[in-house]
């Protein structure tokens, strides 16, 4: 019972463990996503620039994919014709119309159906003319058995079916897989030559651009090769279990059916062993009863958070209207894969506050230079909805952030305070002297001054 008890621990660690590479890998890959999406955007907006190359590139992307579809349906074709025997020799189709004449010749599944016998039993004279008895009747089911099933006469009579119909009535190509392979090398070849074109041109563009452009290429195929090597470790997480899963050496695999599946039969055999059979299979049911309420609450939760979220959406953002479809691990707009940098803001900025707002506690709304990267419109958009997120908006910025966003801010809050900070240096000796008479807090380490003027003057004045 200990080496059951032991060996059920170590699947639960291993269980424990799979699922959280698959946590780590899958938040690594959304983020590889992001990045990669990133890079993509700013090398093709580099060849858009570089039209003449960027319309060959184009065509030469369009042959390619046709020619890589035209490929895929030679090796689907190709793949069910190799599954028909009478295609790959001559031989095969000459032996099965032999197979069909030899069991017509014997009259087979017919002559020799067991269910002639089965039938024969129930008479009361046999087809000789001879009565039959209950001794005879059984001796008869008995010696049915060496004659045909009512399963396999119906299998040899499709079998001659299918010889009929496919082999006879049919004019037969014999050369039809070899035209096939032939057709799919040509174009395999045809492929392979739009795909070095394709990437000939790319190369010529890439070439032509700046180190920087030559570095994002680099970057891309670095995390493109990443991506990969994770949607493979996760393809083998999340597959079906397979003849190779063997559960004597259940450290070694990482499909997490095959160890849960294991889980489960070393379980029963722990509560076959220890007589709660009856308890572990309460104890599963309320699991499962735990799962769905879990599933079902995230969803409801989620739901929630969505319709809240688009509701203030379109009382916010009336003239440029954006809805969220979904959330999950991450935010899907409705109808569109992107949005703007001001849309962007807006729709993270809502689903924050909404979040916050879901407990019993009111949190403030704090942000590390919200308006560091976007330009003087945006920041003004974003200026005008924060007010109406959240009941208190901390905000820390630098001078660069000031124009279109404190000013707009401030226009639109009921209630607003400037706190400018900044450390004592050698540097900072010359403002030291230049402080307002009041509002001023001075501390060992830093200055703190309360003031409107001094803010929007802060790192503008010719000290």
């Amino acid at each position: 019972m200990k080496t059951k008890r032991n060996k059920v621990n170590d699947l639960k660690k291993c269980i424990q463990a799979i699922e959280e590479i698959r946590t780590n890998r899958w938040n690594k890959y959304c983020k590889l996503e992001e990045k990669i999406e990133d890079l993509e955007s700013k090398i093709e907006f580099y060849h858009n620039e570089n039209k003449d190359i960027r319309e060959i590139m184009n065509e030469t992307k369009i042959k390619k994919n046709d020619m890589s579809n035209i490929v895929q349906n030679n090796i689907n074709q190709l793949m069910g014709d190799i599954r028909k025997p009478e295609l790959l020799h001559p031989k095969f189709r000459i032996s099965l119309i032999e197979l069909k004449e030899k069991f017509d010749k014997a009259e087979l599944p017919e002559k020799a159906s067991r269910q002639f016998f089965i039938d024969l039993c129930n008479e009361k004279d046999c087809i000789c003319g001879r009565e039959l008895n209950d001794e005879i009747r059984q001796i008869i089911k008995q010696r049915a058995n060496l004659y045909l099933s009512d399963n396999t006469a119906i299998f040899l009579n499709s079998l001659k079916e299918d010889i009929r119909r496919d082999l006879l009535d049919r004019d037969y190509d014999v050369e039809k897989i070899n035209d096939i392979i032939i057709n799919l090398k040509n174009n395999l070849c045809t492929r392979d030559e739009l795909k070095d074109e394709y990437k000939h041109y790319s190369d010529l563009s890439i070439s032509q651009g700046t180190d920087e452009v030559k570095k994002w290429e680099e970057q891309l195929d670095e995390n493109k090769k990443i991506r990969n090597d994770i949607e493979s470790e996760l393809e083998e997480i999340e597959r079906e279990p397979n003849y190779h899963d063997d559960p004597r050496f259940y450290k070694k695999t990482k499909c997490l059916k095959a160890l849960k599946r294991w889980l489960k039969d070393e379980e029963i055999k722990l509560a076959e062993i220890s007589n709660t059979i009856e308890m572990r299979q309460k104890k599963e049911i309320f699991q499962k009863i735990l799962k769905l309420a879990k599933e079902k609450a995230n969803n409801n939760l989620r739901e929630s958070i969505r319709d809240q979220c688009n509701e203030k959406l379109q009382k916010i953002l009336y003239r440029d209207p954006i809805s969220i479809s979904e959330i999950d691990k991450s935010i899907k707009l409705e109808g569109q894969k992107a949005a703007s940098m001001g849309q962007t803001l807006s729709v993270g900025y809502i689903f924050l506050t909404t979040l916050l707002s879901e407990g019993q506690h009111q949190f403030p709304l704090l942000v590390d230079s919200p308006a560091n990267s976007i330009d003087i419109t945006v920041r003004r958009e974003i200026g005008q909805i924060i007010p109406n997120l959240c009941n208190q908006f901390i905000a820390f910025t630098i001078s660069s952030e000031r124009e279109g966003f404190t000013d707009t801010l401030a226009s639109k809050a009921n209630k607003i305070k400037f706190l400018t900070v900044f450390r004592k240096t050698e540097t900072t000796k010359k403002l030291e002297k230049v402080l307002p008479s009041e509002g001023v807090i001075d501390n060992k380490n830093c200055v703190i001054v309360d003031g409107e003027d001094y803010f929007n003057d802060f790192d503008l004045l010719d000290y």
